[in-house]
């Protein structure tokens, strides 16, 4: 008797600190799940969010259910805002994601899909994302989206309050308050990434020119090495095609952009001997478009290029020996979200 009642006991203890992780949890919000209001030095920057970018906002597509995104990399997250009067008659979220390859930003795609038919997508591509040798990266978990890469309903993408019950979600509250106004980077709840803290971040990290230093290597190093549109485990092409059939079928009003390109990309392209690549790239992206549309009988998508040289993608560095020297439209080669909305006004 004496040790049902002391198993009883435990249960009850495990029961309440369970709740009780739960509520703090909860709370605190390190995912950036929920829409809890944000206090400051308390949970107002959400740093665990950025590590868990992938999951998060998978989560948050599935419960704001737009049926607007914008999609595209971190250029998208930085430049593009959910806000603007160009949808003030949609539902949006900014979809963006940090360094995708084609084949996770298809899956998100997917993902908004399933959990709502997308009236308006504004599709943001950089040639990187064609490059089939770039890998998945580390964050990326296709359990956690609601439709398989075949179509299929996955229920195997998780629940949120069990989710918050965990460990990690425990570890990440607390840090969410130990690191509250430390984070480089601060997302908005409509997925964009916030504009107003960036220029502390650049002259924290030594400037401008140090930053597009950084960048042009990882283009060279990473995003642009060993270029090719196909290989034995992914066929750009082939994804290309599926948002394009997909897009069509739904009659979905998509828009097709290339982001600005700032002249250091530029030459990174020209550095790894990309540039033929570049140019089959944006010849095939209208070719296959137009292709597509022809077999469903429809106008093709538009598609707009502004990584063209002009003035804001010639803008110049600031000299060596004045680093502190402010740009006008670009942070590093993440360019300001006051080009974002300008495009978004054209």
């Amino acid at each position: 008797m004496n040790l049902k009642k002391y198993t009883f006991t435990i249960f009850l203890i495990f029961i309440s600190f369970l709740l009780l992780v739960l509520t703090f949890n909860r709370l605190i919000d390190p995912y950036g799940l929920y829409e809890n209001p944000r206090v400051n030095n308390l949970n107002m920057d959400k740093p665990i969010f950025e590590k868990h970018i992938r999951m998060a906002k998978a989560f948050a597509v599935k419960d704001k259910k737009p049926n607007a995104v914008i999609l595209g990399s971190s250029k998208a997250e930085f430049g593009f805002d959910p806000d603007s009067e160009l949808f003030e008659n949609y539902s949006t979220y900014n979809l963006g994601l940090p360094g995708p390859n084609l084949y996770e930003l298809y899956r998100y795609f997917q993902h908004a899909n399933y959990i709502k038919n997308q009236k308006k997508i504004l599709l943001f591509l950089d040639f990187y994302m064609f490059n089939a040798s770039l890998e998945n990266k580390v964050d990326f978990d296709e359990r956690i989206l609601s439709v398989s890469y075949d179509g299929k309903p996955q229920y195997t993408s998780g629940n949120k309050l069990a989710l918050l019950t965990s460990l990690d979600a425990l570890i990440g509250s607390i840090n969410t308050i130990k690191l509250q106004n430390t984070i480089h980077y601060k997302y908005l709840q409509n997925g964009m990434r916030e504009r107003h803290h960036m220029q502390e971040r650049v002259d924290k990290e030594g400037g401008h020119r140090k930053l597009f230093s950084k960048k042009e290597n990882t283009f060279i190093n990473k995003l642009y090495k060993n270029y090719q549109f196909s290989n034995e485990k992914i066929k750009t092409w082939d994804i290309y095609k599926k948002i394009l059939t997909r897009s069509y079928e739904k009659n979905t009003e998509l828009h097709i952009a290339i982001p600005p390109m700032h002249l250091v990309q530029m030459k990174a392209i020209s550095k790894t001997d990309n540039w033929p690549n570049f140019e089959i790239w944006k010849t095939k992206l209208v070719n296959e478009n137009e292709r597509i549309a022809k077999l469903y009988n429809q106008t093709p998508f538009p598609i707009w290029d502004f990584s063209v040289v002009n003035q804001i993608t010639l803008e110049k560095l600031p000299p060596i020996n004045k680093p502190n020297n402010k740009m006008k439209w670009w942070w590093d080669t993440h360019f300001k979200s006051e080009i974002g909305d300008l495009i978004l006004d054209v």
